[in-house]
C-alpha cells in the first residue's frame, strides 16, 4: 500500500493540499482478466478434477495467477500518485513491483507552459485526463480525475508561491535600506587609475633624482673664495682672504 510518509518528508510550513491517483477505470481490463482467471476453473470444476492430480495443479495455478495479476495491477495503480502541497508538486510512478520513480518541482518554478488534456472517449466518459507541468513536461500525470480542477489548484498554488517569494525579496530590500539609513555612510577609498599611478611614479622618480643631486652637492669640497687685490707694485700681487677684509 502507498504510504505518503515513505515517499516525501514535509518541509517547514508545508501542507498537503491534494493526493490524486489514476482513475480506477484505467485498470478495469486488468482486473477483469484476473477475474476470468480466478472464475474460469469453477465453471469446469468437475472436468478439471476428473483429470486427477494434474487437474488439481492446474486449478491451483489458475487461481494463483489470477490473484497475482489482480494484486500487481492494484500495486501499480496505488503507487501512481500526484501530490500537491503548498511548496511543490510531486509525482510518484510505480513502474514495477519493486521500482518507483519520484519527480518533483517547486511551486515557484511552475510557469504558464503547463497544460492539461483529455484524449479518447473513455477520458470524457469517466472525466479523467493528463496533466503536464513544466516547459519540457518534467512532471506528467496521466488519467487524473477532474484534471481541470487539479490543474487550476496547481496554478493557484504556484501563483501564491511566486507572490510570497516576491514579497519576501521586497521585505529583504526594505530591511537592507533601513539598515543603511541607520548607519553613517562609509567613505569610499579612491583607487588611482593607471595614468595617475604613472604620474605618481614619475613624480617620485623626479623627487628621488633631486634628492640625489642635493646629496652630491653636500659632498663636494668647499672652495675658499679669495679676493684678489692688486697692490701698487705691479710686480707683486697679494692674495687676501675675504675673511681678512
Amino acid at each position: 500500500m502507498f504510504s505518503l510518509e515513505k515517499v516525501i518528508q514535509l518541509k517547514d510550513h508545508e501542507e498537503i493540499r491534494l493526493v490524486a491517483k489514476r482513475h480506477i477505470a484505467t485498470i478495469f481490463w486488468q482486473l477483469f482478466g484476473a477475474f476470468l482467471l480466478i472464475g474460469f476453473p469453477f465453471f469446469f470444476l468437475f472436468q478439471i478434477f476428473a483429470t486427477g492430480p494434474a487437474g488439481l495443479v492446474m486449478f491451483i495455478l489458475l487461481i494463483v495467477a489470477g490473484l497475482f495479476w489482480a494484486w500487481r495491477a492494484f500495486i501499480l495503480w496505488d503507487g501512481d500518485v500526484l501530490i500537491v502541497s503548498t511548496a511543490r508538486v510531486i509525482k510518484t510512478t510505480q513502474s514495477g513491483l519493486f521500482a518507483r520513480v519520484v519527480n518533483e518541482m517547486p511551486m515557484d518554478q511552475i510557469n504558464s507552459e503547463s497544460s492539461w488534456s483529455k484524449k479518447g472517449i473513455a477520458s470524457f466518459v469517466w472525466n479523467y485526463g493528463t496533466i503536464k507541468i513544466g516547459k519540457d513536461a518534467v512532471i506528467t500525470a496521466k488519467a487524473i480525475p477532474r484534471p481541470h480542477e487539479v490543474f487550476d489548484l496547481i496554478q493557484d498554488m504556484a501563483s501564491r508561491a511566486r507572490k510570497s517569494i516576491h514579497e519576501g525579496r521586497l521585505q529583504q530590500i526594505s530591511n537592507q535600506q533601513s539598515a543603511i539609513s541607520n548607519h553613517p555612510p562609509v567613505p569610499l577609498i579612491h583607487q588611482p587609475s593607471i595614468f595617475e599611478q604613472r604620474e605618481i611614479t614619475s613624480v617620485g622618480d623626479r623627487r628621488s633624482e633631486i634628492g640625489d643631486q642635493i646629496e652630491d652637492e653636500e659632498e663636494l669640497p668647499k672652495i675658499e673664495v679669495r679676493d684678489l687685490r692688486f697692490s701698487s707694485n705691479p710686480d707683486h700681487q697679494e692674495l687676501k682672504s675675504l675673511d681678512d677684509v
